[in-house]
Formats: C-alpha cells, sequence, structure tokens
C-alpha cells in the first residue's frame, strides 16, 4: 500500500466532501483521505444520495429552521451532548441476586467446578405461568437450552416439527436433525448418517424413514 495500511477493514465516501474514510486495523486508526489533496483526473467521485432524499431534506430543513429557529434541524449527531455520570439508584440492580444469580459468590455458579443441586431440580419445573416463583435467570445459568418454560419452541431453534433435548451447558439437540459426514477410503468410500440426539450412526446400506413435514 502506498499509504502503509495493509489492514483496511471498511470504506466510506462523505456524500458532500468526497473524502475518502476508512479504519486500519492493524494501526487501530480512523483515516481520512482529503479528496481535494488528490490531483484532478486521477479521481472522481459521484454522489450516490437519492435526488428525492435531497428534495425532501431541503423542505424538512426550511420547515423546522422555520418553526424552532434558524440551524435547528440537523442530521449529524449531537457531539457535544454530555453523560450523566451519576451512578444510578442500586434498588435499580435488586433483581441480580446474590443467591441465585449473576452476583452469586457460589463457585457452581461462578465457574464449572461443580453443579448447585438447586439447578439440577429445574429440569422438572413446569411452573411456568407469569407469576410463577421460577426464577429465569437461574433457569439459564444452570445450562438448560431447551426447557418447557422457554419461550418459542421450548428455547431451541429446532426445525418445524423437531423436538429438543438439553445438553447441559452445551446447547441441545433435535429429534429431525440428521448429519451426513463422507468417509474417504480408498477401497470403498461412503456417507455416513448420525444423529446426536438419538446418540446414535447408523450402519451402513441401513434404512432411515423420515416422517413427512418433520
Amino acid at each position: 500500500s502506498p499509504l502503509g495500511y495493509t489492514s483496511i477493514g471498511g470504506l466510506a465516501i462523505s456524500p458532500k466532501t468526497g473524502d475518502l474514510y476508512f479504519v486500519d486495523m492493524d494501526s487501530n486508526q480512523a483515516v481520512r483521505i482529503d479528496a481535494t489533496s488528490v490531483r484532478a483526473g486521477e479521481c472522481t467521485y459521484q454522489s450516490h444520495a437519492n435526488s428525492l432524499f435531497l428534495s425532501a431534506l431541503e423542505i424538512a430543513q426550511s420547515e423546522v429552521d422555520l418553526n424552532c429557529g434558524e440551524d435547528s434541524f440537523s442530521l449529524m449527531r449531537d457531539y457535544t451532548c454530555q453523560v450523566d455520570g451519576t451512578i444510578p439508584n442500586g434498588t435499580l440492580f435488586e433483581q441480580v441476586h446474590t443467591d441465585s444469580g449473576y452476583a452469586s459468590d457460589n463457585p457452581d455458579v461462578q465457574s464449572m467446578a461443580g453443579m448447585d443441586e438447586a439447578a439440577a431440580l429445574l429440569a422438572n419445573r413446569t411452573d411456568c405461568e407469569y407469576e410463577s416463583e421460577l426464577n429465569f435467570d437461574a433457569l439459564l445459568l444452570g445450562g438448560y437450552y431447551c426447557h418447557v418454560c422457554l419461550p418459542y419452541n421450548h428455547g431451541s431453534s429446532c426445525d418445524a416439527g423437531g423436538t429438543c433435548a438439553n445438553v447441559q451447558w452445551q446447547g441441545f439437540t433435535c429429534d429431525n436433525e440428521y448429519y451426513v459426514d463422507f468417509e474417504s477410503s480408498a477401497n470403498d468410500p461412503l456417507l455416513v448418517l448420525s444423529s446426536l440426539h438419538h446418540d446414535k450412526t447408523y450402519p451402513k446400506n441401513s434404512m432411515l424413514e423420515l416422517s413427512r413435514g418433520v
């Protein structure tokens, strides 16, 4: 690169000035190339801004400036905004339970040292109502990604008709999901069918019947 940047992660051109902006990932810099510094004829740019958008922008700017004062309208972010550094009231964070949630100092919660007994009991909970005492944070922290109380097909993304089974802290499997792997062999290459849900690899030349719509 003639400019010395070799890891450009993105490009953008200003529709007003024609200046080129890009980010160099290795140096962690945002760079602007001034369009006026390029000699005439070597670099040309035609704005892609829609003419209808530009006319609507002018109308909106005129109306806002008329009603709210000159220079009141802007599409640019207000960089003069000051962030309020006041620490919020601690009561807003009472849902972060110290006995069962993210703030717990129990090593079974904060590491993989073990499994909390209460988390194991969540597997059989069916009190999923809105006013239930079930702690949904504890449900997810307990490693339940497929559970009767989780929304949208028990929390899984199985294809239509599929039923999930939870795999503690790893995810879930679907009973209508199968894997086909190619096993190369000099004499007899073949396709191998398996299912994580059924924990099974199907023998060579075996038949598998799939239900329609599942």
